[in-house]
């Protein structure tokens, strides 16, 4: 079967989703058999996914993309998980605490319309894979490590640190991919992500000297890989 593409809805900041109008959208009425979820960088937005989702859906028959936005930003157009500007950042502690809680909630935000589909598809959160990019993919990580034992999560140029008193609930699998030349991110913040995530789950990890804070070609096909060898490799 064909994979399906799933829009991003709309949900308001720290409350629950609105009427997920996009959601109904499909490309296709089968019904999938596994879910890739995708949470976007900081002023991004669902939609960023399309073009990743166009280039990664003909290897993975049988897969629903879902693409939520985030609360709208305050600071500029798009949408964010966390507002960057609430927290000092010189104190580790603090940081990791209020980027923890922020995180949580958003990704609580989430859940209800996305339990919805998994009922209404008859599969489960170990069907379900996490990725995201930069403030996204803290999400992803939040959410494979607090929020649901899933089948893997990606993080794109992104960083996560655990809560300083709340232990990890999950052990997931989970694939790190950083650009050298990433000044948002720094690398120095990709490594200690790698040294939390060794601690709680299983990684796999791979620095593109040629990236800085985005994703490239090589990149997403790093990914892919990841996804069809170790989480969903193709049926013989």
């Amino acid at each position: 079967m064909d994979s399906l593409f799933i829009r991003g809805f709309f949900q308001k900041p720290y409350g629950p989703p609105s009427t997920p109008q996009d959601i109904s959208q499909e490309a296709s009425q089968e019904t999938p058999q596994k879910v890739l979820i995708f949470f976007h960088g900081y002023g991004g937005s669902g939609y960023d996914f399309q073009p990743i989702a166009k280039l990664w859906a003909p290897h993975l028959p049988g897969v629903a993309f879902i693409a939520p936005h985030g609360a709208p930003s305050i600071h500029q157009d798009g949408y964010q998980w966390a507002d960057l500007g609430q927290f000092d950042p010189s104190c580790v502690q603090e940081r990791a605490r209020y980027f923890w809680e922020e995180k949580n909630k958003m990704f609580q935000a989430t859940l209800p319309p996305i339990d919805a589909l998994l009922t209404k598809w008859c599969l489960t959160w170990n069907d379900v894979v996490l990725v995201g990019f930069s403030q996204g993919g803290y999400m992803a990580l939040q959410g494979a490590f607090y929020h649901r034992e899933v089948a893997a999560g990606i993080c794109y140029g992104g960083f996560w640190e655990p809560h300083p008193e709340n232990a990890p609930r999950y052990k997931p699998r989970l694939l790190c991919v950083h650009g050298a030349q990433d000044k948002v991110i720094p690398l120095f913040l990709y490594e200690s992500t790698c040294l939390q995530i060794k601690k709680y789950g299983v990684l796999s990890s791979c620095v593109f000297s040629d990236l800085a804070h985005g994703i490239h070609k090589k990149a997403l096909d790093r990914g892919l890989s990841f996804l069809r060898s170790t989480v969903w490799p193709p049926r013989k």
